[in-house]
C-alpha cells in the first residue's frame, strides 16, 4: 500500500480537535487498484502504533491533466 501513496498531509483548517483532518494523494492505477482511505488509516496506524478511527470521507477534488 505504502507504493500507492504519495503524499499525506494534515489539513491545516482543523475546527474539530482532537479530531484531525488528512489530505492525501494517491496512485490509481489501470487495473483499478488505487489507494483508498482505509488503507491510509492502517498505514498511520502502524507508524503511530495506536488505534484510529475513520469519520468522515470526503472527496473535494479530482485533478485531471490532459496527456
Amino acid at each position: 500500500m505504502r507504493d500507492r501513496l504519495l503524499e499525506i498531509r494534515l489539513n491545516e483548517y482543523q475546527d474539530h480537535w482532537p479530531t484531525v483532518s488528512l489530505i492525501y494523494t494517491g496512485v490509481c492505477r489501470n487495473d483499478g487498484t488505487f489507494l483508498r482511505p482505509e488503507h491510509c488509516l492502517y498505514l498511520l496506524e502502524k507508524v503511530s502504533g495506536h488505534s484510529l478511527e475513520l469519520g468522515a470521507i470526503a472527496r473535494q477534488k479530482l485533478h485531471l491533466a490532459t496527456p
